[in-house]
Order: structure tokens, then sequence, then C-alpha cells
């Protein structure tokens, strides 16, 4: 019997980018025996509302990159594939004045349109501990220095945080999303980004709970080699540097291992 081909979609912000070759790695392993297909949408300081980035570069924002329209696409290419989505990195857009009704709502919009063809769709937690517990200097130290231009103060993170936590318990209720739980000692001490050392198994763990890990394996576990010292330089998304026009990127698909295609929005 043939088995069904596997889309993916990755939805993220730095600890996607640090972690996306152990991720691409992770999925091969628990999909060896599967034609594997991941659409990725990462760069460092994205948000899913505004259009923005780190270090000057802006990224287009989460819900208008073009990967939601490769997704549906793609289905409709190939319903008969297992189709799945992750949404990582929420809540940079709070720190750029974003309210929390808004970035929940933009949240939501893509989930329905990942559902709306028949994905099964996971949202990490939002690290709402270690951010409620980060010292006021410690607070103001990583804000100046990942969001120079930000003025949110601690106490209004804090509740927007705990805001978007919230509805995000409120879709997984209904049975719109996964909630995935997060672990404070994944997290470095800015509680924002994991720990390089930690991506793998954090990221391990969420792949797991979204795709389940009896139904991908098909047999017994095999170390899985990928050539991913290209994944940047090909299936980079489009950027522009400090206003300057966009470095774009057309989104070739990138074939890291037999029968395992990365494309980068």
């Amino acid at each position: 019997m043939v088995e069904r081909p596997v889309l993916v979609a990755l939805l993220g912000s730095s600890n996607l980018t640090v972690a996306l070759p152990g991720v691409i790695r992770h999925l091969r392993l628990r999909f060896r025996n599967r034609t594997l297909t991941v659409l990725v949408a990462y760069g460092p300081g994205r948000s899913y509302e505004i259009d923005g980035g780190s270090l000057g570069i802006k990224f287009t924002s989460l819900s208008r990159c073009e990967l939601l329209g490769a997704f549906e696409q793609a289905r409709k290419q190939d319903a008969s594939s297992d189709a799945y989505a992750l949404l990582t990195d929420i809540g940079n857009d709070l720190m750029h004045g974003v309210r929390a009704p808004v970035l929940a709502g933009r949240v939501r919009s893509i989930v329905e349109r990942f559902r709306g063809v028949g994905a099964r769709v996971a949202v990490t937690s939002l690290p709402i501990e270690g951010i409620a517990k980060l010292s006021p200097g410690m607070f103001h130290f990583a804000r100046r220095l990942i969001y120079p231009r930000s003025r949110a103060t601690h106490d209004a993170v804090v509740s927007s945080v705990q805001a978007v936590q919230d509805e995000l318990g409120e879709m997984a209720s209904r049975g719109e999303i996964e909630l995935l739980p997060l672990r404070r000692e994944w997290y470095s001490p800015d509680a924002c980004h994991v720990c390089p050392s930690r991506g793998g198994e954090a990221f391990g763990e969420w792949i797991d709970a979204l795709v389940g890990v009896g139904d991908a394996m098909g047999g017994g576990q095999a170390v899985v080699h990928l050539a991913t010292e290209g994944l940047y330089l090909q299936c980079r998304p489009a950027y522009r540097l400090f206003g300057s026009s966009s470095r774009a990127h057309d989104a070739r698909p990138f074939v890291v291992a037999p029968g395992v295609t990365v494309r980068g929005f």
C-alpha cells in the first residue's frame, strides 16, 4: 500500500529560525517512509499582525505571507495528503503595541484557513509564567535589546500575554486547535527565547503532539541525515533591510533529502 504524502506548515519567529534544521530532521524521522513537503514562514522578530523583524530586517506579517495560499493550493492539488500546521512564537506583536484581541484575532484567522482545508492545527502556549517573573531590570534590558522602539511596560505585556493565552485556551476548548504546553526550563533568562540546546527537545515534543507519534512512525526509529546546510540560503523568506527594496526569494522547492522538500516564505 502506498503511504499518503504529508504536508506540514510551520509559522514562527526567532525560535523556529534557530531550530529549523532540527525541526525538519525531526519531521523526517517521524514520517520517514512518506513523501514530506514542509512550508515554513520564519525570520527573527517576525510577527503575526505587523510587518516586522529585528536588526533592521522586516518580514511580511505571518497573517499576510504567501505560505497560506501555497498551503491551500497544495491541498487542492492533492487532498489525499495528511496535513498539519504548527503556529509558534506568538507575542512579538504585543511588544510593538498591538492589542491582545487583535493578535488573537489574527491567530484565529490563520487557524481557520488551515482548518478550512482539513489541516490539524497546533499552537504553542505563550511563556506567561516566565515573563511574569522577569525582574524589572531584565525586562527593560531585553526590551531595549530586542525591541528598541517599544515602550511597552512589564505589567501591560503580562496582561496582554495572559489575554492571548486565554483566547487560545478557548479555541482549544472548542476543539479548533491543540494548545501545546511549554516548560520553563526550555527558555533563556529573557523568558521568550528557547535555549539553543533545548530547541530540539521543545520542538520535538510539540511536533509529536501535533502529528501523533504512533501514527507517524510507521515502524522502528532510524537516524535520518538531511542536507540542511543550504536551508537558509535557498529557503529564506523575502525581507527588507533598513527600509530598502525587498530582497525577494521565489520560495522554490528545496530538496533536502529524497522525498523531503522545503519551501520558505
